[in-house]
């Protein structure tokens, strides 16, 4: 399903705008919704848009100036309250600045946002109210696909785990670990417990719980994962080396280094064979390992390790890369720490000779 959302505001309000359009970004990236389209309202040249018949989401930024400008009984706005009305849309207005007025306009009738009509001006933390805005539109976007295509649609479940992604990245965790729950079972029940999807809700459950530093439960989720991964998928395919390099980062973090290292290794492998040698993912493996055998003090391991991954890097992604520049860093470290350590060693035997010879 193709969630497109308009926003409408007036000029004035341009700058609060923004900070709604980077709440839309985010829910973008995470895959709630596809995409926006902007109505300027007021201003010597006014944008205008005949999108809002495409649109599914109608969120409307409410101010003093945008009720000023008639906006608010014009022919738009009355043509969103009809696709509302004809289930087509969902229409949201966002309360910028405390004013009782809006509630005399054809959006009087409607639920706003931010949550208990607290206009976002009145919040302590502004960052909040404007979070609070994005998880509202999720909300929506959930209900009205809903509405649409019923509880037992995967595009339903999908709507659910994304909403949980949200949460997660709002720090809201608890609630995050209920959504994904949720998501959990709807894809159990619509795709049934050997669907690639049901193993990504799984996934993303155990990453929620590895962050909030439950180890045990993300061990489990990912080892359960890992298992249907392999019996639906095989044993030589990309998915279940992101799975297995998952769980060695997980292993990493609690310091468990043996365990790790053979996992590494296996993901490894899988994506040697099957991205071929030279493939970036391959250069970020060799990374993690050469990471894994510097926490353990092996840095002579650890330096053609980080050499083998900038080489990878630089041909795949280009010098001036993320990536790229992140290897070089550790590279450039771990070959001072080398150094060092042969510095120190050489001391002491230095020392070690002079006793002797004295």
């Amino acid at each position: 399903m193709n969630i497109q959302v308009f926003l409408g505001y007036h000029y004035r309000d341009k700058e609060l705008a923004s900070e709604v359009q980077k709440q839309l970004s985010l829910l973008k990236k995470i895959g709630i919704i596809n995409g926006w389209v902007e109505r300027v309202v007021g201003g010597e040249e006014e944008i205008e848009t005949t999108a809002i018949e495409k649109a599914n989401i109608i969120l409307l930024l409410v101010s003093q100036d945008l009720i000023i400008s008639n906006y608010c009984t014009d022919l738009e706005v009355k043509r969103a309250i009809e696709l509302r009305e004809e289930g087509k849309a969902r229409v949201i207005p966002i309360l910028l600045f405390p004013n009782n007025s809006w509630k005399q306009t054809p959006l009087g009738e409607l639920k706003p946002l931010p949550e208990g009509a607290k206009a976002v001006s009145t919040w302590e933390n502004q960052e909040e109210a404007f979070a609070n805005i994005a998880s509202g539109v999720a909300i929506e976007v959930i209900e009205f696909s809903k509405s649409l295509l019923g509880h037992d649609c995967p595009y339903f479940a999908t709507c659910v785990n994304n909403l949980a992604k949200l949460y997660k990245k709002q720090e809201r965790y608890q609630e995050a670990e209920n959504t994904f729950l949720q998501a959990i079972e709807l894809r159990k029940q619509i795709l049934g417990d050997r669907h690639p999807d049901y193993v990504a809700s799984m996934n993303n459950l155990a990453s929620l719980y590895e962050l909030v530093e439950y180890y045990e439960q993300a061990e489990k989720l990912y080892k359960e994962a890992l298992e249907i991964q392999k019996e639906i998928l095989g044993d030589k395919h990309v998915d279940v080396a992101t799975s297995l390099n998952n769980l060695a980062l997980m292993y990493y973090a609690q310091k468990r280094y043996k365990e790790a290292e053979p996992i590494y290794n296996e993901a490894l492998q899988i994506r040697k064979e099957v991205l071929g040698k030279d493939s970036p993912e391959v250069a970020k493996t060799l990374n993690n390992l050469g990471t894994l055998y510097s926490s353990q003090k092996r840095y002579r391991e650890a330096v053609p390790v980080f050499e083998r991954a900038l080489k990878i890097a630089k041909e795949s992604l280009g010098k001036d890369h993320p990536t790229t520049a992140t290897i070089r860093e550790n590279l450039n470290s771990h070959k001072q720490l080398s150094f060092w350590k042969v510095i120190q060693w050489y001391i002491v035997f230095q020392a070690l000779y002079e006793i002797f010879i004295a």
